[in-house]
């Protein structure tokens, strides 16, 4: 007993720490097995019959700085080749930095592969111009493709004569160097996902992991090619006649980052290697870094402080276009095996008919679920807080032992989607818990086998939730349901009119 309360107070404590000192912490942890409760081997085989994955160092990055210094540092190491897919590329110092270093490194000779998903670009490109783009896929060595073309899910749809081909996009964030480091989990490429709350409009709270080894690296290099080779995909050409090089902005905005992230003096607009006309750029990059006060001691940051090896298995889902998916079947396996408790952090809640009876199952068999969760004033998805609004009491009758957690305001934006499995699993990765990614789209998550590391991830979601609005309803003694404490109260007059038109829209859900 007493070896159980040492391990809970230190794994509490491991919660409360920066991400930094958390990850040296987890270093010198007891590595005998925690024995809260007796380990759940029903849950280890089905892991076991996983096939692919191997071992590997992993680290969890919950830091928005440290998950952009990441990324940085991995490409900037690349010597051969660097396999990258996002669901968005913003137009930002983040986004051009970021193009600005690839560019850097296709010069080096390294060769590249990036996608984008196609529906995004037009919201922070320009429409059928993606002249950045063209600048890099212009060097040896560099293919680019936009997932998924609109004109052609058009056409899908209508031959089909099914609506959700017009959603179909690739969700997947995967970032894998030279076959054998790669990161993936919630964050997109732009501001949003990499500043602190204050510092722009949106600063969501994520998940990312970086992982180790070229077994593990080998698996999300197959989810990458499988999307890769959509047949509707657009391969961005370089421009046949030049007229805006952008080759020089790209170079500016990797130096100005670099600059302030290493603390340097902000790029200065008037040196003599930079044109006039660029002089304005650097300008407005500077200003645009200096909104962002915890990007600047990259000096300090190192991708390994001591993890050690552990056992990683990397699930697949391809989008509809295909027919792959491991993540639906394997969480539901995992659900099901169940015994103790299930905890889940997702940023939607809009649960398809099979994921409700999954979930309402293991909490009718003693399993206790908890879940954190955006809420009204936190969430940037209006159609999936109608939804949830209309089902969250029903949720929870249905799901007796469901403690329901909703982020409070907009500085507690959740994009992390991870799920701890009877302090055992730890799922991390860009899975939302509605149809557009249970169904629709493709999707890519990382299943780490790990007691202490899952117990880490537990803990770190349970401290989220100490700053969270608790969901509650009243059961009374005829068998119904009355609510006590919900998003409503959270909802203004006018917003609630809008909520109350997309509840009606039944047809809509399946998209969401």
């Amino acid at each position: 007993m007493k070896k159980i309360t040492i391990f809970y107070i230190f794994a509490l404590f491991l919660s409360f720490l920066p991400q930094s000192q958390a990850s040296q912490a987890a270093v010198s942890a007891n590595t005998e097995k925690p024995q809260l409760f007796d380990p759940n081997y029903e849950l280890q085989k089905i892991y076991s019959e996983i096939p692919g994955g191997g071992t590997g160092r992993v680290r969890l990055i919950n830091a928005n700085h440290e998950a952009w210094y990441a990324r940085w540092n991995l490409i900037s190491e690349a010597r051969r080749t660097i396999d990258v897919t996002y669901f968005i590329l913003q137009k930002d110092i983040f986004g051009m930095s970021f193009l600005g270093l690839l560019l850097q490194k296709a010069r080096e000779g390294v060769k590249i592969r990036l996608m984008v998903d196609a529906r995004m670009m037009p919201l922070y490109f320009r429409p059928f111009d993606h002249d950045e783009l063209q600048e890099l896929v212009g060097c040896p060595g560099v293919q680019i493709r936009l997932y998924n073309q609109i004109p052609q899910t058009i056409v899908a749809s209508v031959e089909k004569k099914d609506l959700r081909m017009l959603s179909t996009s690739n969700h997947d964030k995967i970032l894998i160097i030279d076959n054998k480091i790669s990161i993936t989990g919630g964050r997109n490429l732009g501001g949003d996902y990499f500043a602190q709350p204050g510092e722009l409009k949106i600063a969501y709270y994520d998940s990312d992991v970086i992982l180790d080894g070229p077994e593990i690296a080998k698996d999300l290099y197959e989810a990458f090619e499988s999307e890769w080779k959509v047949l509707s995909n657009y391969q961005v050409k370089a421009d046949f006649l030049n007229f805006r090089n952008q080759s020089k902005k790209l170079e500016l905005a990797r130096m100005a980052m670099e600059n302030y992230m290493k603390g340097a003096p902000l790029l200065d607009p008037k040196l003599p290697s930079i044109p006039d006309s660029h002089r304005k750029i650097v300008e407005e990059f500077n200003a645009e870094l200096m909104k962002f006060k915890k990007i600047q001691d990259y000096k300090k940051f190192t991708v390994w402080r001591g993890e050690l090896p552990q056992p990683v298995r990397i699930l697949d889902k391809e989008s509809i276009l295909g027919h792959k998916d491991q993540i639906g079947f394997n969480l539901q396996r995992f659900i099901n095996a169940a015994k103790h408790e299930i905890v889940i952090q997702n940023p939607y809640v809009v649960l398809t008919k099979e994921a409700w009876n999954l979930m309402s199952q293991a909490s009718k068999r003693g399993v206790r679920i908890i879940m954190h969760t955006n809420g009204p004033k936190s969430i940037d998805a209006p159609e999936a807080l109608a939804f949830f609004c209309k089902e969250w009491a029903e949720m929870m009758r249905d799901m007796p032992t469901l403690q329901l957690f909703m982020a409070p305001s907009d500085k507690h934006q959740l994009h992390s989607k991870v799920i701890v499995i009877d302090w055992q699993i730890a799922v991390i990765g860009t899975y939302n818990l509605d149809p557009l990614s249970m169904v629709i789209n493709s999707e890519v998550v990382a299943a780490i086998n790990n007691r202490e590391f899952a117990t880490m991830v537990r803990l770190r979601v349970l401290n989220a939730t100490k700053t969270a609005i608790e969901c509650q309803i009243n059961r009374n003694s005829d068998g119904s349901t009355t609510k006590v404490r919900g998003p409503e109260q959270d909802i203004s007059p006018e917003i609630q009119k809008k909520i109350n038109f997309l509840m009606k829209l039944d047809w809509l859900r399946p998209l969401l």
